[in-house]
């Protein structure tokens, strides 16, 4: 069975975002032998971040105290991370709302951390009557990313809350101050949200 864990975590160790899902359920699996190699990836300083990432996200499965982490790493996550940890959070009923909106109204919060916490309140907090305010922030937000695939990619994990979205986007595409690329961000995003 050890062998079998640390082959397992091996694959942990190197998977990539899109091959993480596949592998957190094996962890029930191999939890006595894998638990103490995951925790020593975590604290190690030298062990690469995707890596760090992943052994958090299999160790939050039995240990909530990943959570803080978690949710440090996902502030400054590319979108397919942040879906992770979101997901993750979701499996084991995490729902980190009162520190993420800690988050959100902090001044000295630069605005990339501020959307990435709007962006997980998305999903653990989407009744909540404040996104009625913010709808103009998260557009900002998704027509000034660096790509079009990550703008769409962005608009995904915020679509429990794109009624909120839709009329800010639309005036960014009817603003004649708009560049052509966000006026094409947001018209993909508006086609995308249908």
């Amino acid at each position: 069975h050890g062998e079998l864990a640390y082959a397992w975590v091996d694959a942990l160790r190197t998977a990539d975002v899109s091959e993480v899902p596949a592998l957190l359920p094996d962890f029930k699996k191999f939890r006595t032998d894998a638990t103490p190699i995951l925790r020593g990836l975590v604290q190690d300083e030298t062990t690469e971040p995707r890596t760090q990432l992943n052994a958090s996200l299999a160790l939050l499965q039995n240990d909530l105290t990943q959570e803080d982490d978690l949710l440090n790493r996902a502030l400054n996550a590319s979108p397919d991370e942040l879906l992770l940890i979101r997901n993750a959070f979701s499996a084991v009923e995490i729902r980190p709302s009162t520190v993420l909106w800690k988050v959100v109204d902090d001044p000295n919060v630069a605005n990339p951390e501020k959307f990435n916490a709007l962006c997980m309140l998305a999903n653990a907090d989407p009744q909540n009557s404040r996104w009625q305010t913010l709808g103009p922030f998260l557009a900002e937000q998704l027509v000034t990313q660096t790509s079009l695939s990550f703008a769409l990619k962005w608009s995904d994990v915020l679509t429990p809350v794109q009624q909120w979205i839709i009329e800010p986007l639309a005036a960014v595409f009817h603003n004649a101050d708009s560049t052509d690329t966000q006026r094409t961000v947001s018209v993909s995003i508006l086609t995308n949200y249908g």
